[in-house]
């Protein structure tokens, strides 16, 4: 059905391939098909582009058309004009620029009609503002940071370590002292020293 809108538009356009998600080899079948029935000239087949290319190319796009992620956070940030098909992307948040259809051809076509009409969109910070980073870094620079280790083994699972007297290995002494610092007492302090 979007195949045949998108035809049925007749401007130019660029049609990707479907990621490796369930059903795309009949998905992919289906593109093989539609293209070589009706061999349309205006409609060019890519396998995947650069993410650079890409952003590139669907910043300047009159329109995204499908169910791709792309039409939901980086066509919001950009402002593209978007058609989302189906319930692939539901339940996520979306700005103005998304219009929701469902897999009819004409509701589709109307709905691209609609999206080029109008043009670009007010940019939506809605996913981002590109500024994460700082905004962490800014966070992370002001509040305290507390470290506490914490071993949690049992006892029981580190043979040759007896309660009554002091661990024979090392790594039941890490244990016994974090999980049992009063059984030991002044050994492990001695322990502790000579180790760091």
């Amino acid at each position: 059905e979007t195949l045949h809108a998108i035809n049925d538009i007749n401007m130019p356009a660029l049609w990707l391939w479907p990621n490796m998600d369930a059903g795309t080899d009949e998905i992919s079948k289906g593109i093989r098909m539609f293209r070589e029935k009706y061999q349309p000239r205006h409609i060019h087949f890519f396998k995947n582009f650069a993410f650079e290319d890409y952003a590139k190319l669907i910043n300047n796009a009159a329109v995204l058309v499908g169910n791709t992620s792309s039409g939901i956070r980086e066509s919001a940030y950009l402002g593209v004009p978007v058609v989302n098909i189906g319930t692939r992307q539901n339940h996520r948040e979306r700005g103005e620029n998304v219009i929701d259809v469902n897999y009819s051809r004409d509701e589709i076509r109307e709905a691209i009609k609609k999206q080029i009409a109008h043009g670009k969109y007010p940019g939506n910070h809605l996913y981002g503002d590109g500024r994460a980073g700082e905004k962490i870094a800014e966070i992370l620079s002001t509040c305290r940071i507390s470290v506490q280790k914490s071993w949690h083994w049992r006892i029981q699972d580190h043979p040759g370590c007896d309660m009554q007297d002091k661990c024979t290995e090392e790594s039941d002494v890490l244990m016994v002292k974090t999980r049992f610092p009063q059984v030991v007492g002044s050994n492990l302090i001695a322990w502790d020293k000579i180790r760091n």
